[in-house]
């Protein structure tokens, strides 16, 4: 799942496949070419929410995700953005997950809430402690462990009980009469990677790539599996933390560099100085 960014600091694309990332040329800045499985249009849009003030109790970042269905087929939600149509689909843009920040101590949790999908999942969070190398969460109790494999590459594997993480979200813990017994917990598996792998910022930032256990039948964004759904967006939270200590380093090695010529300029002007009085 390659992850794009967009200029103007309006956040980031997530694509289903990389056939599906290829096929993809800026489609918000011409008319999309429809398909029935939707390759060539992103499966989910990060970005963050403008601040605004005395909303303090407001979500801190958006995901929308994109959805394509027949024309004739009734809108995904009520709130559905009609992005663009055919004679024969519709594209539509939907608000997928909130997510919310909180500062506690020595960390930092985003709590993630579906507010018209997946309304069963509603413990769901990211940690990012300072004291620790690697992130973590929950989802229903679930743990889910982002373990680093290698720092030079800025990868990190996620390791969950995918089985029972995946009847959760399909919904086989619910019923009407309210959730279910748990299975057997399995022991934790490598689900999924984040990595920046031969990344190319003309191209992509990073990639987000899946374990899955069959091979989803269409590239598109329409045969994504419903879990690989949910647990991306704790990998685009690993992506959105990446990012923003790599946007610090970089802000502190110019503040060091500005620092380091303000001073020899300083050293220049006083030796100047000096020999002119001698």
């Amino acid at each position: 799942m390659p992850i794009v960014h967009l200029p103007y600091d309006a956040g980031f694309y997530v694509f289903s496949s990389e056939q599906s990332h290829e096929k993809w040329e800026g489609f918000e800045a011409k008319r999309p070419n429809l398909t029935q499985d939707g390759q060539g249009i992103p499966l989910f849009h990060f970005k963050r929410r403008p601040c605004i003030f005395g909303s303090s109790r407001k979500p801190d970042y958006l995901i929308y995700k994109y959805i394509v269905q027949k024309c004739e087929e009734p809108p995904p939600c009520d709130k559905s953005e009609l992005i663009a149509d055919d004679s024969f689909y519709c594209l539509y843009k939907v608000l997928f997950c909130e997510v919310y920040t909180r500062y506690e101590d020595y960390s930092v949790v985003y709590k993630l809430k579906f507010p018209f999908y997946f309304k069963g999942v509603e413990y769901y969070d990211f940690v990012n402690c300072s004291e620790q190398v690697g992130y973590c969460g929950s989802v229903e109790g679930f743990d889910l462990s982002w373990k680093l494999c290698d720092k030079k590459l800025d990868e990190y594997e996620l390791w969950s009980d995918f089985e029972n993480v995946s009847h959760l979200v399909n919904g086989a813990f619910t019923n009407s009469k309210g959730k279910l017994e748990r299975t057997k917990d399995s022991p934790p598996s490598a689900t999924a990677l984040y990595s920046r792998r031969k990344c190319n910022p003309n191209d992509r930032d990073a990639n987000l790539i899946f374990l899955e256990q069959s091979q989803p039948i269409s590239p598109g964004i329409t045969a994504v599996p419903a879990s690989t759904e949910v647990l991306a967006c704790h990998g685009m939270l690993v992506h959105l933390r990446r990012r923003q200590i790599r946007e610090d380093e970089v802000r502190r090695r110019m503040a060091v560099a500005s620092n380091s010529s303000g001073q020899l300029a300083t050293t220049m002007m006083m030796c100047q100085f000096s020999m002119g009085t001698c």
